[in-house]
């Protein structure tokens, strides 16, 4: 299974049976490069995530 494929089937898909899911996704790296995303995912120029 790719990255993307998670993003799209485990990450937005329904939750709770009621209709509710996130509104955005990603995986992101250490390195701050986008591995997969939703299609509604902001553009974000510059990832910098502390760990």
């Amino acid at each position: 299974m790719s990255w993307q494929t998670y993003v799209d089937d485990h990450l937005m898909c329904e939750i709770d049976g009621q209709g509710q899911h996130l509104t955005a996704a990603a995986i992101v790296g250490h390195d701050g490069s986008v591995w997969a995303q939703s299609t509604s995912f902001p553009e974000v120029r510059d990832l910098r995530f502390r760990v």
